[in-house]
């Protein structure tokens, strides 16, 4: 409720200068644009004018140029209050493999009018179920190993076909040739040896992937007085790289408004070494990336895949383009290219 006052408040403000030309204001709730084939959805807007009227808001669901659903409903908005439109969606199935571009075109009319007062058109990307379809052997080569003793990154592995090799221990990580993964939701509090063991595995030419870290704090490399291995680049971004991973991906909310972050990163130090505390939520980086020599790499990343694997697409897309940018900066395999 909080964010839809805040939301009207804006478009109240947005358009307190439209008396003069008569337009309409048509504005989307939400940000996310991803949705699975096959579902049903709901997609919000809210219309709103400086002045009354009566009108006509029309619609239609445009997928890969093609139009397939299409309606017009009655609006009446009062002078500086919104209208809710409620527009109820199928979304077509797609094939494995394959991500479909929809737009969804609204605009309003005044009554007597031909020309729109007001429209807008929200673009989404239709996905799948399953991000890895055609792509079992190339996830076997990743050699994946999981150290997860929260074991809901093994459960949600296990249920979508990745496979990997549990690593019951930290003294283990440094066994095999592949992709070291830590799962979700462990603590640098209950391991406190854990942040410095990747780093040194990183450093000797590993990649290591580290989902949604609990809570604790580590020493960064490279800033201060610290015997770790220093990184040849030190990297902290937010959201805007999952874009730079995959631009149809959501990047601040993912579905239905859940927020993407989990965890962060907060940078403490004054006179000594610099140290990174992770804490739960956005406020902090949500990307922290080391590269070293030998191609070896590690990221902490603050993004909720697995606790938002279920809620739509972009959670489980996303982890298939970060395996997919770590093989092919960290040399995992040999064979990157998507199988057909």
């Amino acid at each position: 409720m909080r964010k839809m006052a805040i939301f009207f408040a804006f478009l109240l403000s947005a358009t307190s200068g439209l008396a003069g030309d008569g337009k309409v204001a048509v504005e989307a709730l939400g940000q996310w644009a991803n949705v699975f084939g096959g579902t049903e959805r709901s997609f919000q807007c809210a219309i709103q004018a400086a002045n009354a009227f009566h009108g006509i808001a029309k619609w239609e669901f445009n997928v890969s140029g093609r139009t397939i659903a299409r309606g017009e409903q009655q609006v009446i908005p009062a002078a500086g209050n919104p209208v809710m439109l409620d527009l109820k969606l199928a979304i077509p199935p797609v094939t494995d493999g394959v991500v479909m571009q929809a737009v969804l075109a609204v605009a309003v009319y005044r009554d007597g009018q031909e020309n729109p007062a007001g429209k807008l058109e929200k673009k989404l990307w239709i996905f799948s179920d399953d991000p890895f379809h055609g792509r079992k052997e190339w996830l076997a080569q990743l050699s994946i190993g999981l150290f997860d003793p929260e074991k809901k990154t093994a459960e949600q592995l296990t249920e979508s076909g990745v496979p990997f090799a549990l690593i019951d221990n930290i003294d283990a990580l440094g066994e095999g040739t592949g992709l070291i993964l830590i799962g979700e939701g462990v603590s640098l509090k209950d391991y406190r040896g854990l942040a410095e063991a990747l780093l040194n595995l990183a450093s000797r030419g590993r990649v290591v992937l580290c989902l949604s870290l609990a809570g604790g704090e580590m020493l960064l490399p490279g800033m201060g007085d610290v015997d770790l291995p220093v990184p040849e680049m030190l990297t902290f971004a937010r959201h805007d790289v999952i874009k730079m991973l995959d631009k149809r991906l959501d990047a601040g909310t993912w579905d239905r408004d859940d927020m993407a972050a989990m965890a962060s990163m907060k940078l403490k130090g004054e006179r000594g070494p610099v140290s990174a505390e992770i804490v739960r939520g956005g406020s902090g980086w949500l990307w922290t990336e080391m590269n070293y020599e030998k191609r070896g790499r590690i990221i902490f990343c603050g993004f909720g895949i697995i606790d938002k694997w279920k809620s739509g697409p972009t959670a489980r897309y996303l982890f298939a383009s970060i395996l997919e940018d770590m093989d092919k900066r960290g040399g995992l395999t040999i064979q990157t290219t998507k199988e057909d």
